[in-house]
């Protein structure tokens, strides 16, 4: 009964044990320092994006404008509409937008409607884009209109969400795997060992001075170990001694 009693009294609740106390704090840290370089590779991330949109707003309303600028002048209405819906094939531009030499009136424009399709333009685009806008010059100088591209942002938004979630998951991934290690580890170097100290303790606390302290580590646990060995033996000396007294 003694024995029974003592064993349920050595047992600690699971979160007051040292392998739950350093596995949390390892989780912690761990995900305090990967949410910091998640949220600044998010930043550079998002940087990258809306540097390479600008790059493809910027690029294509330039090129656009050397197709444009002869049938704009020769008001070959055809051919500028086959340049706009052939620059519209790149899924991330949005509409572009043809104006006159007031730089205010459509003269002609592409956007996305329903289902991602191309329609004619008849209003300024609204939402959130990148824009690039060049004058469209004549040869001699002389400024017959102004093209403009815009590009959505829709597929950058799609672009950060899915790094966000990798960012996420890689967190997840690693904080389980930082646990299971972590358990394993403690559980082989520390707890066991500091177990097995306890209960020889233990029995030797209830008089049995013959119990084997067996520990195979070569660190502070086996410091403890020596030391619990020592007084084991200070301890049968001084029992002895009594007997022979008595």
């Amino acid at each position: 009964m003694a024995k029974a009693e003592r064993k349920e009294g050595a047992k600690l609740p699971w979160y007051r044990s040292v392998q739950t106390k350093i596995t949390v704090t390892l989780v912690v840290v761990t995900t305090v320092i990967l949410t910091v370089f998640g949220l600044y590779n998010l930043n550079e991330a998002q940087q990258r994006l809306d540097q390479e949109l600008q790059e493809l707003s910027e690029t294509t309303v330039q090129r656009l404008s050397q197709h444009v600028i002869g049938p704009f002048w020769a008001l070959n209405d055809e051919q500028i509409a086959q340049q706009l819906e052939a620059t519209m094939l790149e899924e991330r531009i949005e509409a572009v937008v043809l104006r006159d030499r007031d730089r205010e009136t459509i003269y002609m424009g592409r956007e996305r409607g329903p289902g991602w399709g191309v329609r004619e333009l008849d209003s300024d685009p609204e939402g959130d884009f990148v824009m690039s806008r060049t004058n469209l010059v004549r040869d001699d100088g002389e400024m017959i209109g102004t093209l403009e591209v815009y590009v959505t942002r829709q597929f950058l938004e799609d672009q950060f969400n899915e790094l966000m979630m990798a960012e996420i998951g890689r967190g997840i991934v690693l904080d389980l795997a930082i646990i299971l290690v972590t358990l394993l580890l403690l559980r082989r170097m520390l707890v066991t060992p500091i177990r097995n100290l306890t209960d020889a303790a233990d029995r030797i606390s209830a008089g049995e001075l013959n119990t084997p302290i067996e520990v195979k580590s070569r660190d502070e646990i086996n410091l403890l170990a020596n030391a619990i060995g020592k007084l084991q033996t200070s301890l049968r000396i001084a029992m002895d001694r009594m007997k022979r007294s008595t």
